[in-house]
């Protein structure tokens, strides 16, 4: 029997002994993430499971394939740029690996539209442009939708007018959900026949020094020079007549700028003033008024301040304008600048100034009438 105990005794020994020895080989290895989506400076740690669970050693490295894009440091995945990297895990016993794909994004910060306003005609066709931020941003998807159907829609920035009124035609991220707007007039008495007509009308010039920025009592104005032009010259077109505020007046031999009905401004707004500058609002001229010294307001000053100001500072001219029947008239005397502002059915809004002094931001004329026009910008 003593001998019995004994053997089983050095039997438990050897067994103990050869169990401390043995080790566990690693199987393999996985990841809580087979995929992740970052932007860019955004993080994720990934967590290694060592298989089996009893494995002696469960030590790993993490390696990136595209260190540009996302970094890796003990697990912990760090997004650099725009782009796509595979972080791999790797088991130091045997070489078991486990991977995650790694997409990383350059977020949506903003989106802006190439008009903030904008008159039209009814049944006409445009485009707004949207301009999602920052331009290298990974997805520049977007929605666009207009407040009312029935005087607008608006098909992926194609804006397809209806019947006078107005709408408010918005552009929204999918990324982020950023929103631009355009606020939209569509005008009574525009006409959309004008076959061949827009291609007699010129750009405003915008190289300098032929730009003007006024800037006084903390509000800033940028305005464009306008064209020259040769004569007065009464252009009709399908749905009007040169007795019709639909035509184009030109003139100012001597003078700065051509001068356009208001329905020649309207409807060819986009290749008189190109993006960013655009036809000034009612609220421009005030804000002009105001930064030249003024209270926004119609005014009579001395002849002295109107030369000063507004001839010698901002850069105008006492044009004159065309008449329906094409004549030139006060040329030299008065100036009148077309807004994009319609006043009522015959009249828009205009700047006008004179050699007497009176000065009017908030005035009014005929559509019929051949105005200068000069485009501003923010």
């Amino acid at each position: 029997m003593k001998k019995f105990f004994l053997f089983a005794a050095l039997a438990a020994l050897v067994l103990a002994s050869c169990s401390k020895d043995k080790t566990v080989a690693v199987t393999g290895v996985t990841l809580n993430h087979a995929t992740a989506e970052l932007n860019v400076s955004g993080t994720i740690t990934l967590a290694a499971t060592v298989l089996p669970e009893g494995a002696t050693n469960k030590s790993v490295s993490w390696s990136s394939n595209n260190g540009a894009v996302a970094t890796v440091n003990n697990g912990v995945v760090t997004a650099l740029s725009a782009g796509a990297a595979t972080i791999t895990v790797t088991t130091q016993d045997g070489n078991k690996t486990a991977t995650c794909a790694v997409a990383v994004a350059v977020p949506v910060t903003g989106v802006s539209l190439n008009h903030s306003v904008t008159t039209r005609a009814a049944n006409d066709l445009f485009t707004l442009t949207a301009t999602v931020l920052p331009l290298d941003a990974t997805n520049k998807a977007l929605t666009w939708l207009s407040n009312n159907e029935a005087v607008a829609t608006v098909n992926n920035g194609v804006v397809t007018t209806n019947t006078p009124g107005s709408a408010t035609i918005v552009v929204t991220t999918v990324d982020g959900n950023f929103t631009a707007a355009t606020t939209l007039t569509v005008a009574t008495g525009l006409s959309t026949a004008t076959p061949g007509w827009g291609a007699s009308l010129g750009t405003v010039s915008f190289a300098t020094p032929q730009v003007w920025t006024i800037s006084d009592n903390g509000i800033t104005q940028i305005w464009s020079d306008a064209v020259q032009a040769s004569n007065c010259n009464k252009t009709g077109f399908a749905g009007g007549s040169s007795g019709s505020y639909l035509a184009d007046g030109r003139s100012n031999p001597d003078y700065k700028g051509h001068l356009f009905s208001w329905a020649a401004v309207i409807r060819f707004q986009d290749q008189l003033c190109p993006a960013p500058w655009r036809v000034p609002t009612v609220q421009d001229f005030i804000n002009l008024d105001l930064a030249l010294g003024g209270d926004g307001t119609n005014k009579m000053y001395t002849p002295q301040y109107v030369t000063d100001n507004y001839i010698n500072r901002w850069g105008g001219a006492f044009g004159g304008y065309c008449g329906s029947d094409g004549t030139l008239l006060n040329q030299g005397s008065w100036a009148f600048y077309r807004s994009a502002a319609e006043y009522n059915a015959t009249n828009a809004r205009v700047l006008y100034f004179g050699t007497n002094g009176d000065i009017r931001p908030q005035s009014s004329g005929a559509k019929i009438n051949g105005f200068t026009l000069r485009c501003v910008r923010d």
